[in-house]
This record gives structure tokens, C-alpha cells and sequence, in this order.
């Protein structure tokens, strides 16, 4: 695979360079048990790919390691990866887990922008 530098021709179905639709890409999340996020190194927080992994009921494999502060989600919904030496659980069941509605788009902008609801 490409994460070991050993890429097998049956790996090219599973494979895109070219972009694929929102549409598409909530469709193939929904049907998987395990979502890899290699975050940027510069990056904090979470970003939308890994809550609607998490949310789909998906094993989130990320270099993440800020997700630990998120402390209402549990940690069996995720697995840290060491970014210079990963090693890949063989992962069983896919989780349960529901995000709160912390994370919903509209508690999202009520933050930005400071929306008070009365």
C-alpha cells in the first residue's frame, strides 16, 4: 500500500487521484469500518473528515494525537497512530458511537458567530 511504499496493482481500484464528490465520499465513509486521517503536522482540532467518521460509525486510524482532549468521545472510536512508526490493529468491530450535537453544523456557526438563542 502506499503507507509502506508497496503498492499492488489490485490497490489501484481502491486508489483516486482525481477528486470525487462530497456526495461520494459520504457514501464510501457510511460503507467502511476504518477511515485513516493523516492529519497535517501543523494542524489542531478536528477536522470534518474525522467527525463524519466517527459520526458514520467508523474506527477513526489518525496521527491526531490532539483527539485525546476531546473527552466526549470515547476512546473506542479511534486508535492514535504514531506518525514516523505506524502500526495498523486488526480492527474487528466498527463502533457504535453517535457524536453529540456539539458537533452539528449549527452549534458550529452559533460558536463563530456567536448566535444567542433566546
Amino acid at each position: 500500500m502506499i503507507i509502506t511504499g508497496q503498492l499492488r496493482i489490485k490497490d489501484l481500484d481502491i486508489i483516486s487521484i482525481l477528486p470525487i464528490s462530497y456526495n461520494k465520499v459520504i457514501d464510501i465513509t457510511r460503507k467502511s469500518k476504518v477511515v485513516l486521517d493523516v492529519q497535517h503536522p501543523s494542524q489542531y482540532g478536528l477536522t470534518m473528515r474525522s467527525i463524519e467518521a466517527i459520526e458514520s460509525g467508523c474506527i477513526l486510524l489518525t496521527t491526531n494525537k490532539d483527539l485525546v482532549n476531546y473527552s466526549d468521545i470515547p476512546k473506542e472510536s479511534y486508535i492514535i497512530l504514531d506518525r514516523e512508526h505506524p502500526v495498523f490493529p486488526n480492527i474487528i468491530n466498527a463502533s457504535t458511537f453517535k457524536l453529540s450535537d456539539s458537533y452539528s453544523l449549527k452549534n458550529f456557526l452559533k460558536e463563530v458567530i456567536f448566535i444567542n438563542e433566546n
